[in-house]
Order: C-alpha cells, then structure tokens, then sequence
C-alpha cells in the first residue's frame, strides 16, 4: 500500500484591503489664533487667557530686566501704534527740532521803518535794491570806472586758463605753487567747493 502524506496546514486568509488614513484636518483661523495665544501665554505666562497674561503694569516695570525687557519688544516692535508713538516723542523730536514761531528778518527790514524809525546809513552793495524809506542810491561820480581800472590792471590782476578736466585739489595745488605766493583767498566760494576753510588751510599748508 502507498504511505499517505502529511497535508500541509490550510494557509490563512489574506487580511482585507484598509483604506488610506484620512488627510489630518486643515487647521481653521480660529486654530490658529489658539495656537498663537498659547505661545504667547506661555511666553508670559498664564492659561491662554489674555486676561490672566503675566504683564506688569508701567509703574513696576523693570528698564534692566533684559530678559523682560526682549519679550516686551518682540511683542510691540510691530505695532503700528508703538512705531508711531516711538517717532513722534523719541525720533522726530531729537532730529528734527524746530520752533513754532520764528524771528527773521533781511536787508529791506533792517533798513526800513518796520524796526528803526531813524537809520544813519545802510551797508552793502551799492544797487538799486534799497528798502523804499531810504530812497534812490546815490552813486559817487566815477567809482565804478575806478573798480574796472584796477581789475583790468595788469600790475595788479593777473588770469591763468584753467584745463577743462580741473578740479579742487588741481586749483588749491596751482595756488600753492604760485610766484610770488598768494596771501589770500578772497570770495573764492563758487570755484573751491566741497571743503571747507580748516579743510583748505590744511591742504595749502
């Protein structure tokens, strides 16, 4: 007779499909603001009621608690509020000072009758350009052609040509070198700019 053999045992049942586990739900706004004030609370404090944050009022405020002092900026830096507050009394006030009445005054009310009654005389450019108390200018005979004699005079005005590439420094250098030496510099504002009299002094020296 043929031997019998063993069986193998029945193989189990393969587990039935699952389905894919759901997406995590999508946090609302009203999540987010919970989750914003439980950071903050935990910053300063308390349940996550605002009510019950930790802040100390301005009279018990410490300046030299560095560590509250950081928490206290990282919670105002960005508010439009305490900017606005910051410039108005700190910033604008040291930079930007200023008057709200002013006292001013130029040539045409010094030689007018808006602050002397009585003037003796008026110094400056002899023009046309006088304030209306004190009447025409009155030109001396013969002292503009005298000015222009003197300015044309070879024995007293000389003129250079300066390159068309010259600068500053190229002028104070020309000054420097020149013979017999210069003694000053007279209404010389308009060609030498950017520097100022220590300044000029210093490079000619």
């Amino acid at each position: 007779p043929t031997p019998l053999r063993p069986q193998p045992p029945p193989q189990p049942p393969p587990p039935p499909l699952m389905p894919p586990p759901p997406p995590p739900p999508q946090a609302s706004e009203g999540d987010a603001r919970k989750s914003v004030g439980t950071a903050v609370s935990q910053a300063l404090g308390g349940d996550g009621d605002p009510n019950m944050w930790d802040i100390l009022p301005l009279h018990l405020l410490d300046l030299m608690d560095v560590d509250y002092m950081s928490m206290l900026f990282e919670l105002l830096r960005k508010l439009p509020n305490t900017v606005q507050f910051y410039l108005d009394h700190m910033v604008f006030p040291e930079t930007t000072a200023h008057q709200r009445a002013k006292l001013s005054a130029n040539g045409q009310d010094l030689g007018g009758e808006m602050l002397f009654s009585r003037r003796i005389a008026f110094s400056g450019t002899p023009s046309s350009l006088l304030p209306l108390e004190m009447g025409a200018c009155i030109h001396s005979m013969g002292d503009d052609a005298k000015m222009l004699r003197t300015l044309t005079n070879p024995a007293v005005v000389t003129s250079r040509m300066l390159p068309a590439d010259w600068d500053v420094p190229g002028v104070l250098q020309l000054l420097a070198e020149m013979q017999p030496p210069v003694s000053a510099l007279i209404d010389c504002g308009a060609l030498v700019t950017g520097m100022n009299n220590r300044e000029v002094a210093a490079y000619l020296l």
